[in-house]
């Protein structure tokens, strides 16, 4: 059976990432559907690509690729012309390759927290232009709220849908269990959750990009290794220990405008100083 590769580092926390419900509005929220999917509501038809991450550890930068062409076909309407060599050079200089061919090459991973802010501070350039977004937010997560503020006593399912509705899609981070690649080779369902948390394969990022809450179990649709993978709730709520919602700009990008633009702003202000 082949290997696929890993990559995500340890989950980290920082006080100051924005809650995703701290910037809703505070009123009532527009329903969802029962069952929703990025592609299908767009029409759009991405790329399919692993992006290098069954040769490297670059899981991080190939999730944040599959959310940036998805948010750009929101935006302006536009297939950004991603690649797998301009996605592996992202991973490569976020830890810290100088550019040069005769350097090796760095594979040791990245921590999602740490990109999500790199790409917010310098973008993602493609094909001579470059993808900045306006922020990022937090989820509670079942396992553990790594990446979560204290305050934050417990996942909920349906906050999670609301993100993957309401701003097309999350990055979801992971500590994988030895018996996920054997189901994802046989293109079943990561469902097995009978892997302890001392038994981990390593950690892993992928794109959420749908959820079904009319299946017994209730299923998320991710992008891993240039796939679709179907994940059910019980094994997020046993592995799943990180989840970001990011804001690619600051416009009508979120359906329904559910967020309080002022208070984004304002937190916003606060973390970066202006800046």
């Amino acid at each position: 059976m082949q290997t696929y590769k890993l990559g995500k580092l340890p989950a980290t926390r920082d006080i100051r990432t924005i809650r995703f419900q701290d910037i809703l509005k505070a009123v009532p929220l527009p329903p969802i559907p029962d069952k929703f999917d990025v592609d299908q509501a767009l029409n759009f038809k991405p790329v399919e690509s692993d992006f290098g991450n069954l040769k490297d550890g670059n899981c991080v930068t190939a999730f944040e690729f599959n959310m940036l062409m998805r948010h750009q076909y929101v935006q302006q309407k536009i297939q950004v012309p991603v690649d797998t060599n301009t996605c592996l050079n992202l991973y490569w200089r976020e830890q810290g390759w100088n550019g040069c061919w005769l350097t090796p090459k760095p594979d040791n991973g990245l921590n999602m927290l740490n990109s999500l802010n790199y790409w917010r501070q310098n973008g993602i350039t493609i094909a001579g232009k470059n993808y900045k977004i306006y922020a990022f937010a937090n989820l509670p997560c079942p396992n553990g709220s790594a990446g979560a503020p204290p305050d934050i006593l417990a996942h909920d399912d349906e906050l999670l849908f609301q993100a993957i509705y309401f701003l097309y899609g999350v990055g979801m981070g992971v500590a994988l269990p030895l018996t996920a690649q054997t189901e994802f080779a046989n293109g079943q369902p990561w469902a097995d959750v009978s892997t302890k948390l001392s038994q981990i394969d390593g950690g892993h990022a992928v794109y959420v990009k749908g959820y079904d809450k009319t299946t017994n179990p209730q299923t998320l649709k991710c992008i891993t290794w240039g796939k679709e993978q179907l994940l059910t709730l019980d094994w997020l709520h046993e592995y799943v220990d990180e989840l970001y919602p990011v804001i690619a700009a600051k416009d009508s990008f979120v359906q329904n405008d559910v967020y309080d633009e002022n208070e984004l702003d304002q937190e916003m202000t606060e973390i970066t100083g202006g800046a």
